[in-house]
């Protein structure tokens, strides 16, 4: 059976039951379900799994990277017990902050981000906008900071070498390039590509 020719018992998909063949795992067809619950139409496909989606986490939080980066003003201001105790603390509150953010992104698993949850035409817009430069701003500067680490990994490995500022951004515009061509050309590998980078982080 065609998924077009399938709309559940009420001309929606309300249900997981409603959807043929779909107990156990989470497809199209379940995807399908929650956008029409919405009032939306699926237009993206899903190329993301459970272990893909755990590396992706990985690689964007880094958690054990930052968390050696960050700890020497830590154990400076609190010595080692203080900085346990925060920590934990911190681990904690935003615990609570994840469950809530999970319960959000249950309710309206849409890519509006908050656009969607504002109500008047005005502020969703200057909250869609926000949200968009927010995004734009934080990938620029990761990768101006990527781009430093290299220069910075290069000069270490040949101190004779003449590091230049247009270097870095040489280094940005093929970031920049790559990340465009793994999210366009090659989207169909992005989620193992996902894996890949997160087997070589942990064991790198």
């Amino acid at each position: 059976m065609e998924p077009e020719a399938y709309h559940g018992k009420n001309g929606v998909l309300d249900s997981v039951n409603e959807v043929p063949g779909a107990q156990g795992r989470y497809n199209m067809m379940m995807d399908r379900s929650d956008m029409n619950r919405l009032g939306k139409k699926q237009e993206l496909k899903r190329s993301f799994r459970l272990i893909s989606i755990f590396s992706f986490m990985c690689v964007v939080m880094s958690t054990w990277v930052f968390v050696i980066n960050a700890s020497t003003s830590g154990l400076a201001a609190g010595g080692t017990g203080g900085f346990i105790a925060v920590y934990i603390g911190s681990s904690f509150a935003y615990f609570t902050v994840v469950l809530s953010l999970a319960e959000m992104a249950s309710i309206a698993p849409t890519a509006g981000g908050q656009a969607r949850v504002t109500n008047p035409k005005f502020t969703s817009y200057v909250a869609g906008w926000l949200l968009t430069l927010s995004w734009l701003c934080g990938v620029t500067s990761g990768m101006f900071l990527t781009g430093q680490m290299v220069q910075g990994a290069i000069l270490i490995t040949n101190e004779s070498s003449n590091a230049q500022p247009y270097q870095v951004w040489c280094l940005v515009f093929a970031f920049a390039a790559s990340g465009l061509f793994l999210n366009t050309v090659g989207a169909r590998y992005l989620a193992l590509m996902e894996v890949f980078v997160a087997v070589f982080l942990v064991l790198g």
